[in-house]
């Protein structure tokens, strides 16, 4: 037994998590994974409250670290979190487990549910979700965003089949390309207008990664975003869904 300890503490790395700065390219890397083992969306709207869906809102769990009751502005309105508590009368929904993430990683996610397509309206946004609008943004920029997504995850598919064979080897090409944009920097970058209003993607155009086949929604929404009005929700009463949000800043 003391021979199976020591030789634990001799493999054991302490410098593998520590408290990184926003600034480095781990930290982004922590959000990815955190982002991936999360299976919901919400979009913050004010104080505890949050959008699950398009016509539902919900509310932060009380006991969340995220939650607040003043107006407080995340880094990003966009967060991915693990449970819908819906049972003992909640109403609305309570989410809990919620970690926020830039928009970039919303894109970048791997094996995330839904299509991915440009809005209706004039094509400057990107639907993820079924729902939730990121922009505006070029269609140029979302097809490599997604063809990065797919390599992203053939290799951890690679990972795991290397690690149960024992024979494990590390995609340096894809380890910079991550490390490049998983940057703080690279996570708050903003396209520049002359950019995005270069060509306007085809309105509803599904956007699926190069050489692939466009995966089919988990679910289908009975109502699509547009950019039009939603009903109002019952609970809270003061909530109103705000369409001025710069998703992608």
């Amino acid at each position: 037994e003391g021979t199976a300890e020591k030789a634990l503490e001799q493999h054991r790395n302490y410098s593998a998590i520590r408290d990184w700065s926003s600034k480095e390219w781990c930290w982004g890397a922590v959000l990815l994974s955190l982002v991936t083992a999360l299976p919901h969306l919400a979009v913050h709207q004010e104080k505890r409250h949050v959008w699950v869906a398009e016509d539902t809102i919900g509310a932060v769990y009380r006991g969340s670290i995220n939650c607040c009751k003043n107006s407080y502005v995340f880094p990003s309105p966009i967060f991915a979190f693990l449970d819908q508590v819906k049972e003992g009368g909640w109403r609305p929904t309570r989410c809990r487990q919620l970690t926020n993430m830039p928009p970039l990683l919303a894109l970048l996610k791997p094996f995330a549910n839904g299509e991915v397509r440009m809005d209706e309206q004039d094509g400057s946004c990107v639907i993820i979700g079924n729902w939730i609008p990121l922009g505006p943004v070029h269609v140029d920029t979302v097809n490599l965003l997604l063809v990065l997504r797919r390599r992203l995850e053939d290799t951890l598919c690679e990972y795991a089949d290397g690690i149960a064979e024992g024979n494990f080897q590390r995609d340096n090409e894809l380890t910079q390309i991550l490390q490049d944009l998983l940057g703080g920097a690279s996570l708050r970058f903003r396209e520049p207008p002359a950019a995005r209003q270069a060509v306007a993607a085809p309105k509803g155009l599904v956007v699926p990664p190069r050489g692939s086949v466009a995966a089919k929604p988990a679910f289908q929404l009975t109502v699509t975003m547009t950019g039009g009005s939603v009903p109002e929700p019952i609970h809270p009463p003061k909530a109103a869904k705000n369409y001025g949000i710069d998703w992608w800043g």
